[in-house]
């Protein structure tokens, strides 16, 4: 029965198409320029996708309308158990930003004492504070830079440590680990020229 409905298909497409064929050339660019054509089954514009891998870190960009890509590089840092906890993502910044390098981005659980900040240190290096910026329906944000200083230590670390306190336990501090293999190639492939 499925071949009979195959056969009553590919028959009922090429009747549809003879009269087309038939047609003289005046009009037969007409009906041929209403044909759909195929789309690009890529992502579509405004979503984003997963670029490249350099070891631990992505770069993840998305694409606009008019093909431009806007991207970063990122690692999701989880617990012992392998639930999320936080993210870093970073973007190095054109020469003129200077002193800034980067534009960091640490995502938290909506759940974090805001007032306890994000504390950043890379391997036995000094810790570094940074104030949360805001929160959303699902997560709170921390966005500031990093100087060239910062990035050089990161790229020659082997982890990178982010503290937070939880709201829950505001005496206690929660560290998550962010490896650093691959930061600097990750890095050096979203340098602007």
């Amino acid at each position: 029965m499925t071949g009979w409905i195959k056969s009553l298909a590919i028959i009922g497409f090429v009747a549809a198409a003879l009269p087309v064929a038939a047609q003289d050339s005046g009009t037969a660019p007409d009906v041929a320029s209403t044909l759909p054509l195929g789309e690009s089954a890529g992502v579509p514009p405004g979503q984003p996708f997963e670029k490249e891998v350099f070891r631990d870190w992505r770069v993840v960009c998305v694409r606009s309308a008019d093909a431009v890509e806007t991207c970063n590089m990122q690692q999701l840092a989880v617990d012992s158990q392998g639930n999320p906890v936080a993210q870093m993502s970073v973007v190095p910044l054109a020469a003129e930003a200077a002193p800034r390098a980067a534009a960091v981005e640490v995502v938290a659980p909506l759940e974090t004492l805001l007032s306890g900040d994000v504390r950043v240190q890379v391997d036995d290096g000094d810790e570094r504070l940074y104030r949360f910026t805001f929160c959303n329906g699902e997560a709170c944000f921390a966005r500031f830079a990093f100087t060239a200083t910062e990035i050089e230590a990161l790229k020659a670390g082997g982890e990178a440590y982010i503290r937070i306190v939880p709201l829950v336990a505001p005496d206690q501090v929660a560290t998550v680990t962010i490896s650093l293999r691959g930061f600097t190639a990750a890095y050096d492939s979203l340098v602007p020229n």
